[in-house]
């Protein structure tokens, strides 16, 4: 898929970023028993498209080149924000921020300096977020090679709320969920860069045919009881917006698997 021929990364699921529940320190400081992301979200201005997305070609080779492990490429899919998109890369620790870039180890600084500086001119607004993986309050795991259309949800949760809504996500949600299929359910917290009552979910779907038969917990539950689990979470949840994005496969990498 070509970089410049898809509106980029849409923004909403319902299962996909958590932090620990417990004390509010807990839940902003991250640790090493689940692992972490970075997500930056990227705003391109849109006579720029083209040049970002041959300039990420670059990016990306200097990451191989500097050890980078993965990199994951998310394109809004016709409904949300078209001209952004969401990188999204593994944190070993945080020490790693303390030292070089995969980018500048891979290219050397000044080269590193150099593409920064032509991505700068055609970015009209981005921001980082360091993230929590939850597969505990999530289903399975997302195969690469299928369901390339995805709904994101993006939920603000009420400050010391957030026990209740983990709660819900690993009962009433995760289960109601399998009942229709899902084989996948991401789900994340974010623990810097935002708000870190916020959390990040992402379900897979097969295209917009797929997507059009309904919101999968709406077909588990039906209309009452999914009005139902709504009441409950009056007054937990601030704020839910749901973005449809779609992987770009062109502009993301993974672990080189070994030949037998």
């Amino acid at each position: 898929m070509r970089f410049a021929c898809r509106p980029l990364f849409v923004v909403s699921l319902l299962i996909g970023l958590l932090a620990s529940p417990g004390s509010s320190e807990a839940q902003t400081a991250p640790t090493n028993a689940r692992p972490m992301i970075a997500m930056s979200i990227i705003d391109v201005k849109p006579e720029a498209m083209s040049e970002f997305g041959a300039l990420q070609a670059e990016v990306m080779a200097a990451q191989r080149a500097g050890g980078q492990p993965w990199r994951e490429t998310w394109n809004t899919a016709t409904l949300g924000y078209p001209f952004r998109i969401a990188v999204l890369s593994p944190v070993d620790s945080l020490e790693q921020f303390d030292g070089q870039t995969f980018t500048a180890k891979g290219a050397g600084p000044a080269a590193a300096t150099a593409i920064n500086d032509r991505a700068r001119r055609m970015i009209a607004h981005q921001q980082i977020y360091l993230m929590q993986v939850r597969p505990d309050l999530g289903i399975g795991v997302r195969l690469a090679a299928k369901n390339t259309l995805g709904v994101v949800s993006y939920i603000s949760v009420a400050p010391g709320r957030e026990p209740e809504i983990e709660q819900v996500m690993k009962s009433e949600v995760a289960a109601a969920l399998k009942k229709v299929g899902v084989r996948y359910y991401g789900v994340s917290r974010v623990i810097y860069g935002g708000d870190t009552s916020q959390y990040v979910t992402l379900l897979m779907f097969d295209n917009f045919a797929d997507l059009g038969r309904g919101h999968p917990l709406e077909r588990a539950l039906g209309a009452d009881g999914l009005a139902k689990l709504q009441a409950k979470l009056t007054g937990v949840i601030t704020k839910l917006e749901r973005h449809v994005v779609r992987f770009n496969d062109a502009l993301s990498f993974r672990p080189a698997t070994k030949t037998p």
